[in-house]
């Protein structure tokens, strides 16, 4: 597994709990655009799940883990076109979902 974040403090919390790889979330793309079946988003921001969505295979899993307030121009195409799986899992533990 692979955590993307901007906060390395943060990163390091969860990378302790389990055997991850930490990187910075602007260097995620293009190299592992669409490289992962399932991509489990925390962020809480459009820009966010928008990185997770481009992070996700075609017809892989997005889990949400938050809420996000993307407003009137949130683009639903691209979720539609990959065929993604969006799954729902505001509570509860993050290694549980």
């Amino acid at each position: 597994p692979t955590i993307f974040g901007r906060h390395p403090e943060k990163m390091a919390l969860l990378s302790a709990a389990a055997a991850t790889d930490q990187a910075q979330a602007e260097s995620a793309l293009p190299a592992c655009a669409a490289q992962f079946d399932v991509v489990v988003d925390a962020t809480g921001s459009p820009q966010g799940l928008d990185l997770s969505r481009q992070l996700c295979r075609p017809m892989g899993t997005l889990v949400l883990k938050s809420t996000c307030a993307a407003g009137a121009d949130f683009n639903t195409a691209p979720f539609v076109i990959d065929e993604l799986c969006v799954i729902g899992s505001p509570r509860g533990p993050l290694l549980a979902a």
